[in-house]
């Protein structure tokens, strides 16, 4: 049994009540949370629980009796969960994979099963990362991995806060790293840590990622983790591959790191690094800032991972948004010069995507990259319009107002987000999946939300309409075409809300940073299918 807390009470001793009968258990060695025992199969269908005993008496158990009786071993158990796995329906394949995907066979995510990860390390060090939330603090932990029958064990690995804004929630984001030369977990190293704090839903990651899925797309996967830091509860998380070594090769080289070639990764940061907007208002949309190579280096994007070969650099970039600044648009080699430089399926395929969810972190409404997707799903009207011209920026960022310059791209991108929102962006399609992933989550959701959060950061010293210098999110220091009045309602109505985690699912929830995850699916489909009858150029 993995237990929902560390240190039990005094006297506290935990066992499996198997046909009214009581066999205690014993705290393994491996992890605080693990207890063993051994007692006999239960007689018939709910013969089993777990519970707390003290001197001999049941003080609290599971509120459910355990249906499923195991010819043998059974798996590690969480206490208070009442099954192991799920069966939940997936999203169709509605486009062929990209032909440039050579995945890895790995078992990291098994939608249907929540693994429980503990992280060990010096209380004091992680006391001062939990206080210290704008620095970019590291410790070497340990960390316990558990899943079904079996566990993972990794020793010095990396631990600190992830993300920007997201800091600044009592409920923190983490990246683990492990180090090179041993064990990886399921064959990858960095992992991310999600929150989920901003989505009272807590589902909008995953389907998100499954719609990303489902198009065919390159991309990190999602999954749900119980996760402990110490003898401390960071909740119910979310967990997705950071795009750091191996992830590259694992995604397109089938993990051969003797005959995949990496080239240089760039991460858009948006409008500039922690210390503010970078220099002359630098996004990192793409623009082309003439043949200066420093000015690519002002905080808007920064090189996420090395290339195999060479230094990092940013000239390749620099390259790239010159060709993009002179796109040929209507000449006979204008869709093969295209295709030299970029993966043009690809591009159709994520803006298409980044219009039908809503998505206002991506390219088109804020140049970040796709790897934090709780902020989609949005309620703002303009973004439910049905009409693809009217999602913020999409007409001025250069790689998308460049490409529906050309009717080559423009024709099938139009088509696809037709086909999508019949296909696949409709709550006909989703449904089913979102139905039996809050089937999946919500005992957990429920728990979540009974836990104090780890962060120590006295929020009171937050400015009302400033959230903080340090990380460049105050309220009027966002560039266009971000809704400041959306932003707003985001960061200080939303969370005075009383939003219930049935509300958020179905909506309407009545802010306009959010919408109910079945309300916009719905809205967005119709609306879209709509624009399309009734659309003449």
């Amino acid at each position: 049994m993995i237990s929902s807390e560390t240190t039990p009470e005094s006297n506290i001793v935990l066992a499996v009540i198997v046909d009214d009968h009581t066999y205690p258990l014993a705290q393994s060695t491996v992890s605080p949370l693990i207890y063993t025992g051994t007692a006999p199969a239960a007689s018939s269908d709910d013969g089993y629980y777990y519970a707390k005993t003290k001197d001999g008496a049941i003080v609290e158990h599971e509120y459910k009796a355990r249906s499923t009786i195991y010819d043998g071993a059974t798996p590690y158990q969480f206490y208070n969960r009442s099954q192991d796995h799920w069966n939940v329906t997936p999203l169709p394949a509605v486009v062929d994979p990209l032909l440039p995907i050579h995945r890895i066979d790995s078992n990291l995510h098994i939608f249907g099963e929540i693994p429980t990860i503990q992280i060990t390390g010096n209380q004091t060090d992680i006391d001062y990362m939990h206080t210290n939330i704008f620095e970019d603090y590291q410790l070497m932990t340990d960390v316990v991995y558990i899943r079904e029958n079996e566990i993972q064990r990794f020793n010095g690995v990396e631990f600190e806060l992830a993300g920007k804004a997201a800091r600044v929630n009592p409920k923190v984001s983490y990246n683990i790293k492990i180090p090179k030369g041993g064990d990886t977990l399921y064959g990858y190293r960095r992992i991310k840590l999600r929150s989920l704090s901003s989505d009272p839903s807590y589902i909008r990651e995953a389907l998100a990622y499954a719609a990303i899925e489902s198009t065919g797309l390159a991309s990190n996967h999602f999954s749900y983790a119980i996760v402990f830091v110490n003898n401390q509860t960071a909740g119910f998380l979310g967990y997705i591959e950071n795009y750091k070594d191996p992830w590259f090769r694992n995604e397109f080289g089938n993990g051969n790191k003797d005959e995949y070639s990496q080239g240089k990764a760039y991460q858009g940061i948006g409008s500039g690094d922690s210390e503010g907007l970078a220099p002359n208002n630098h996004t990192s949309d793409l623009s082309y800032y003439g043949d200066n190579v420093t000015a690519y280096a002002d905080g808007q994007y920064k090189i996420k991972e090395d290339p195999s070969e060479g230094d990092p650099d940013y000239r390749p970039l620099m390259e790239l948004t010159k060709f993009l600044s002179e796109a040929p648009i209507e000449s006979d080699d204008a869709v093969s010069q295209w295709e030299e430089h970029f993966g043009m399926d690809s591009v159709l395929r994520s803006m298409a995507l980044e219009v039908l969810l809503g998505y206002s972190d991506g390219y088109i409404a804020m140049q970040i990259s796709i790897s934090h997707l709780e902020v989609r799903l949005s309620n703002y009207p303009i973004c439910l319009s049905g009409d693809y011209r009217d999602f913020p920026a999409i007409g001025i960022r250069p790689l998308t107002s460049q490409f529906l310059r050309v009717p080559e791209f423009k024709e099938p991108f139009e088509i696809l987000l037709k086909n999508l929102a019949r296909t696949l962006v409709s709550l006909d399609v989703m449904e089913p999946f979102i139905d039996d992933t809050v089937a999946m989550v919500r005992e957990d959701v429920e728990w979540d939300h009974t836990l104090a959060p780890l962060s120590l950061f006295n929020f009171s010293s937050l400015a009302d309409g400033q959230l903080t210098d340090d990380i460049n999110i105050g309220i009027n220091d966002w560039p266009w075409p971000v809704d400041n009045e959306t932003v707003y309602d985001m960061f200080y109505v939303r969370h005075m809300l009383d939003i219930t985690f049935g509300k958020a699912v179905t909506g309407p929830i009545g802010t306009i940073s959010l919408c109910g995850v079945k309300e916009f699916v719905a809205k967005q489909s119709r609306a879209t299918t709509k624009f399309f009858e009734t659309h003449v150029d």
